[in-house]
């Protein structure tokens, strides 16, 4: 008996393709994939093309609702043309193929990507992650975000008329969101004040970690409690690679700020309580030298800083165009300032810390470069001599003590103290005991 053989059907490339997509696990609910002029939304269950057209906006938004229990939508590699915005609901995840070669981009003026908001609706538990948001220098908005518990990852926004992505609430808080491996570059391109991120006035309890922020006004403008800034890069900023707003708990940990126009870390003018700036290194570069600050406080409202915490911060100086002072704090009140330094590669000139209408309750210690406790002894001249103190600032009487070692010495401050010395008097040949302890 002759061998009996099956032979296959002929099929057409795009049937292969389709029969092939239908039999292997398919990694969402829904894939969409551009085919020609054409953008097709694959049913994940089924394997059939459940949307298709030469909208994109309209097939992704289609999918998107179709998943009335949430779901994936998995985007393929391609540029896909937005020119409505994509409302992103529930329990949903927007997923590229690769944070380079996924690309939403738009084609009007529009926020790429939102979320509906109405009444007291809290979006929950959104994220979107591995693709490219281009704004073409026309998008208002690249990515809003009132999300509670959502993500955002291993996403790029670019070329964005207004803020990249905007962290805010409406009626309730945008809270507890995870922002990180973002890439965020060319923003505000035509709107003055915006943002890499804006954490706004009701975008709580969120962390950015792993955050690169170049060519904005603002690499983060933090406007609410609570959130923590780490592990991120700054630099080539318009104004401030970080901007905090009169808010409470926030912290500015393990990042390196490069520099920017004006101050690199900008505390505006209001009560802070708990504020924790911590183990940043900063190069300290401005467009101008002298003029802008590594770290300012603006105290210009009076008792403003409650509790705040600048600790292990490091300026490395090696540009001309230097910062003013490496921390400048203007009305502090009831802050701890220690164990920060300057590493320079050449004396450029930057001051190390600067205070002004100190408002009390100040620790300022162990900066490295700002000598604020000294002491030693002496022997009494008869008459009034001076002692080199050794100290970054100038004390006042209530700042110096001089005391006994020797019977009879009876030392005292004869004058003010100046820059260089303190001035003191004892009885010839006693020797004295002289400290000076920095009390602002």
């Amino acid at each position: 008996m002759s061998e009996i053989r099956t032979i296959p059907p002929q099929l057409t490339k795009n049937e292969w393709n389709a029969l092939l997509d239908h039999a292997l696990e398919k990694p969402a609910s829904y894939i969409i994939r551009k085919n020609g002029s054409y953008y097709e939304a694959i049913n994940g269950t089924t394997g059939k093309i459940d949307y298709s057209g030469t909208n994109a906006s309209t097939v992704i938004q289609s999918a998107i609702n179709a998943l009335t229990s949430g779901g994936k939508i998995f985007l393929k590699a391609a540029t896909y043309e937005i020119g409505t915005t994509i409302y992103l609901k529930d329990f949903r995840t927007l997923c590229g193929e690769n944070h380079y070669a996924t690309v939403l981009k738009a084609t009007a003026a529009i926020t790429v990507l939102d979320t509906p908001f109405t009444g007291g609706y809290v979006n929950q538990y959104i994220v979107i992650e591995n693709l490219m948001v281009d704004g073409n220098g026309i998008a208002t908005k690249g990515i809003h975000f009132p999300v509670w518990r959502g993500r955002i990852r291993n996403v790029v926004v670019r070329s964005v008329a207004g803020d990249s992505i905007h962290i805010e609430g409406n009626v309730n808080s945008a809270i507890e969101n995870v922002i990180e491996d973002v890439v965020t570059q060319n923003v505000g391109m035509t709107t003055a004040g915006s943002a890499g991120i804006r954490l706004g006035t009701k975008a709580t309890d969120n962390i950015i970690r792993r955050h690169i922020a170049r060519d904005s006004d603002y690499g983060v403008y933090v406007g609410a409690a609570g959130n923590i800034i780490t592990n991120s890069h700054y630099y080539g900023l318009n104004k401030n690679c970080i901007y905090i707003a009169p808010v409470e708990y926030v912290q500015i940990v393990n990042n390196y700020i490069e520099g920017s126009e004006e101050h690199c870390i900008f505390v505006a003018a209001g009560q802070h309580k708990s504020l924790l700036i911590a183990n940043n290194i900063f190069t300290g570069e401005h467009y101008v030298a002298n003029t802008y600050d590594a770290i300012y406080f603006d105290g210009t409202s009076g008792d403003w800083a409650l509790g705040g915490t600048v600790i292990g911060n490091v300026l490395y100086r090696s540009s001309s165009n230097v910062s003013r002072y490496f921390i400048n704090l203007n009305y502090p009140a009831r802050m701890k300032v220690t164990d920060n330094k300057i590493y320079e590669s050449a004396d450029v000139g930057t001051a190390m810390i600067n205070i002004a209408n100190s408002q009390g309750n100040l620790i300022i210690k162990n900066n490295q470069g700002f000598v604020t406790e000294n002491s030693g002894t002496a022997v009494g001249t008869g008459t009034q001599q001076s002692i080199a103190h050794g100290c970054a600032f100038t004390p006042t009487k209530a700042q110096v003590i001089v005391s006994n070692i020797d019977d009879g010495a009876n030392p005292y401050l004869s004058a003010n103290a100046d820059a260089t010395n303190i001035y003191v008097t004892a009885v010839n040949g006693k020797t004295f005991r002289w400290e000076v302890k920095y009390n602002p």
